[in-house]
């Protein structure tokens, strides 16, 4: 009598626990940026080369196109750190418009596009210039590149 408890008792944690971690793959899937197709990005920028000039500030970016998904935003925030991010926007990456700019005055990023001076937004999503979602219909924050520096190169893989 003893072991059939026992037996069931081991089945029902079985089923707990299958629903726990079930549950626990959900909440990470909501937080996880895997909406962006994933795409080999390895290269290097020398920040000395005029191209790359405005690295070498605080708020400088640069955009490089032909790398990621949709090209990569190189960023030199204003707490001096360098980012690499994912000119795709996370929300419906598919739709033709879902490319991110850096806003002119240069303390964010928007889900559009500047045609002049006049902003076309895509979608209203709007992220600081590390990635990190602001506000808008995304869930997500902008795919992230790792970027090392070893003098004035900046190396950029995933």
């Amino acid at each position: 009598m003893v072991r059939p408890l026992l037996l069931k008792s081991f089945y029902i944690s079985i089923i707990f626990l299958a629903g726990a971690i079930s549950c626990k793959k959900s909440a990470l899937d909501a937080t996880s940026n895997d909406v962006i197709p994933q795409v080999n990005v390895n290269f290097q920028v020398d920040i000395n080369n005029p191209i790359y000039s405005k690295l070498t500030v605080d708020g400088g970016y640069v955009y490089v196109d032909g790398e990621g998904a949709r090209g990569i935003i190189l960023v030199h925030d204003f707490s001096g750190e360098y980012f690499a991010l994912e000119r795709n926007c996370p929300y419906q990456p598919s739709h033709s418009c879902a490319q991110v700019t850096v806003e002119k005055s240069g303390v964010s990023i928007k889900c559009g596009s500047y045609k002049g001076s006049d902003f076309t937004a895509c979608c209203g999503s709007q992220f600081k210039l590390n990635g990190d979602l602001l506000q808008g219909p995304s869930k997500y924050s902008l795919k992230q590149y790792t970027v090392t520096k070893n003098g004035s190169l900046l190396s950029v893989t995933n």
